[in-house]
């Protein structure tokens, strides 16, 4: 049976201090999304709060448009806004949850107003599902803003300029019984359960089975920005074109990390996540906003506008842009000449009928525009502009382009690439003084858009899904004695997060990777790492083909012979440059047919050198050789899709030590000794740190 979706849209730029610029576009952009994802009108129930429509009161009211869900249905909330915190009510504190995110409504700071708290949001999805119905509808909830303790959504107000904080201050905190729904029965049930344990009175909210996809981890902040000429939540504006790239034909992992790439091409500090609550883990893999895994197809369409020419039904609300390549279900093939909202003008091609419509598949851009910083220097401004860039995968543009997706600018006589929002370098910069340097920043540029395109590639004109393929990763979770041991390791719950790999003392982190071909046909995988310093190696991981039903653990060549333990490191030259912890990634093209040399050699290339992490971080270090591990596919074959997995690989932090009265500085960190006093300290990822305490806090709760 087909699902009905129901969806609570809610967007506040207006609030009485610090109000923000893109919550309701972002909104309005989401409506129209669902309005082609879901055409039939009897199918899609829309519900939006504003500004002022949006108070504490209005939002819990607006819950009861999902009442009339039923058990084969989809519930929809999403938030874009200010995010803040207070202190945890008794009962709720623990000694690793002191405070509760919340929700600023458009009251909130007002007189009299008060946030709306994750236990209550939690409480309201609980009643609207499991509480209100014996088989519960599928639940999706995504917040775009803050809710972790720096409480912020971010705003630039042009493209050239830098990110400004729009923090606001923590809400007084309130007793837990003035909790939304704290004394409400729903069907004899209480939401909160209040139980003792060891004399202290303990509070747990009812979990209702959801989904939760959010704009930031719990230790940084959203950020909006002007794209296309508009300001917008840099979260929904990557989630949505991540969502139109594939048609909505994509689960929920692959959409966050489709998500997170387009966010890459803004920042580097924000980092989206996914997470699934009293729901199987393998739901992480369900298509967005559908209730079971069978495909169905979403159609775009070319017809002719009498007053714009040859069209396709994509505009820019749906993240379509100039020179995206459009095939016709004819074989033909043509391009968008100009985008408006709802539609986009496209080269007309003889053969065309004015009277008939053409089924079309949006096939994106795969060039990358670098805006030219209005404060580079004249000489390395002309040397860029006159470069030659016909047949690469970059283009030079001024800082106005709407369509530009990092920067070009110059600290200390350094020429570097950025993102659009940030200043942080994303390799090392070079001095621009004559043609030859120019060349040379060319060619980095290439391998930098090379490997974030391979990092992208997707298919969705592909029949394969990602319902073809299982992977299964374990990781280590004991030291090496002396080698590692693969029947004692642990499953990765959720491949949707970066793999968090820790090393054991000196020892590098391991684990496996089992690939189950769940087609009815043989299915090729072509394995490729993609480096932290953008190196991308498919030598030493092995391309293997499976039968329908076969399963066969990834493997690669490790000091001259083939295994499948994959041992991960951070190298000493990130260590050197003040880089602890890396994320790097495996790329999986699985196709119906083995990929030829030429496809591989166009995805092979050394690393970049990387800049220092901060001032502080100044070795210097040589340029990386491909390492891999420890050591135009489209006009190939239309079946094939690629699988992306992400480690977040840690080191081990070896300290400091501070003298007496003595202080010690870094970006984000200071810390003052006393006069008598010396110590000697150390700090860890979040990951390292809540793997101690032996709990994972889900985002943003």
């Amino acid at each position: 049976m087909e699902s009905t979706l129901y969806a609570l849209l809610v967007g506040i730029n207006d609030y009485p201090t610090k109000p923000l610029q893109g919550c309701l576009t972002d909104q309005q952009s989401l409506e129209t999304f669902l309005q082609w994802y879901q055409p039939d009108p009897t199918r899609l129930h829309l519900k939006t709060l504003t500004n002022e429509e949006a108070t504490r009161d209005g939002v819990i009211e607006g819950f009861s448009h999902f009442k009339s869900a039923g058990p084969n249905d989809v519930c929809l909330f999403y938030f874009a806004g200010h995010g803040s915190f207070t202190t945890a009510p008794v009962g709720f504190n623990s000694p690793t949850n002191r405070f509760h995110q919340s929700l600023v409504c458009w009251d909130s700071r007002r007189t009299g107003g008060r946030d709306l708290m994750d236990k209550e949001l939690g409480y309201l999805i609980w009643k609207y599902s499991s509480g209100l119905h014996k088989v519960a509808p599928r639940f999706v909830v995504i917040t775009d803003s803050c809710h972790s303790g720096s409480v912020t959504r971010e705003l630039a107000e042009t493209l050239s300029g830098s990110l400004q904080e729009r923090t606001l201050e923590p809400m007084m905190p309130v007793e837990a019984t003035e909790y939304y729904g704290f004394n409400e029965e729903v069907n004899g049930q209480h939401g909160y359960v209040v139980s003792q344990e060891g004399g202290h009175e303990r509070i747990q909210v009812q979990t209702g089975p959801h989904i939760h996809l959010a704009a930031t981890r719990d230790n940084q902040t959203a950020k909006e920005n002007q794209v296309d000429g508009q300001v917008r939540g840099l979260f929904t504006y990557s989630l949505l074109k991540a969502l139109q790239e594939s048609k909505g034909l994509i689960g929920y992992s692959e959409l966050i990390r489709r998500t997170e790439l387009q966010l890459k091409t803004f920042v580097t500090d924000q980092n989206p996540l996914l997470s699934v609550e009293a729901l199987p883990s393998e739901t992480a893999r369900d298509q967005f906003l559908q209730r079971d895994a069978l495909p169905f197809q979403r159609t775009n369409w070319v017809y002719f506008n009498a007053q714009r020419g040859w069209c396709i039904d994509v505009g820019s609300l749906l993240g379509a842009s100039a020179h995206d390549e459009i095939l016709l279900e004819n074989g033909l093939r043509t391009k968008i000449t100009e985008v408006f909202p709802e539609e986009s003008a496209i080269f007309e091609k003889p053969g065309l009928e004015h009277d008939k419509r053409y089924k079309a598949t949006l096939i994106p851009q795969q060039i990358t525009k670098f805006a030219l910083a209005p404060t580079l220097p004249l000489t390395a401004k002309t040397l860029l502009e006159g470069v030659d860039t016909t047949g690469l995968p970059l283009l030079f543009v001024t800082d106005t382009d709407q369509q530009a997706r990092f920067r070009i600018q110059a600290t200390n006589n350094l020429v570097y690439a950025s993102g659009l929002a940030d200043s942080k370098p994303l390799f090392k910069g070079r001095s621009l003084e004559t043609k030859a340097d120019a060349g040379l920043f060319l060619e980095d540029l290439q391998m930098f858009c090379t490997w974030n395109q391979l990092l992208a590639l997707q298919n969705p004109a592909s029949t394969l899904t990602d319902r073809d393929v299982k992977i299964t990763a374990t990781v280590a979770v004991t030291a090496p004695a002396p080698d590692y041991d693969p029947t004692t390791f642990e499953e990765v719950a959720d491949l949707a997060k970066p793999i968090g790999l820790y090393y054991f003392n000196d020892a590098s982190p391991a684990l496996q990777i089992t690939i189950e071909n769940r087609s009815d046909r043989e299915l090729w995988f072509q394995p490729f790492y993609l480096g932290f310093d953008y190196s991308i190696s498919n030598s030493s991981l092995k391309a293997f083909s499976l039968e329908a039903g076969d399963t066969a653990n990834l493997t690669y060549t490790y000091r001259g012979k083939p295994t499948d333990v994959i041992r991960l490191m951070v190298d000493k030259k990130y260590r050197d440059l003040g880089y602890t912890e890396v994320i790097e990634y495996l790329k999986l093209i699985v196709s119906t047919q083995p990929l030829e040399t030429g496809v591989l050699d166009q995805y092979r290339q050394d690393g970049l050198n990387l800049a220092p992490r901060s001032e502080r971080d100044v070795a210097q270090t040589e340029k990386a050789t491909n390492r891999g591990p420890d050591v135009g596919i489209e006009e190939f074959a239309k079946e094939w899709i690629t699988t992306t997995l992400a480690f977040q690989i840690s080191y081990p932090a070896k300290g400091a030590s501070i003298a007496a009265g003595g202080r010690y500085e870094s970006p984000g960190i200071r810390i003052q000794v006393p006069a008598g006093f010396e110590t000697r300290f150390a700090w860890s990822s979040s990951g390292e740190v809540k793997r101690s305490l032996g709990e994972l806090t889900p985002p943003n709760r």
